[in-house]
């Protein structure tokens, strides 16, 4: 998915740009390595805000909280 240039300056390390129903948001990610698929996977763990042309980064009210998330490949 290529995004618009102006969110270009919104990207920062470890969060992602979604594009949602032509809306796009900006989430908090990490990524965790699958010994199964030998890969590293990215997993969504909060929502930051919102993100307008006219009004830039709106930060999220009420932000989902940290989840937690089993590693992989650990029992």
């Amino acid at each position: 998915m290529s995004l618009p240039k102006w969110i270009e300056p919104f990207k920062e390390p470890r969060t992602a740009i979604k594009c949602i129903k032509s809306k796009y948001y900006k989430c908090e990610v990490r990524y965790c390595y699958d010994a199964e698929r030998k890969r590293s996977m990215q997993k969504t763990t909060r929502l930051l805000g919102k993100i307008t042309e006219k009004n830039g980064f709106i930060p999220s009210s009420n932000p989902n909280p940290a989840r937690s998330y089993p590693v992989f490949g650990k029992k």
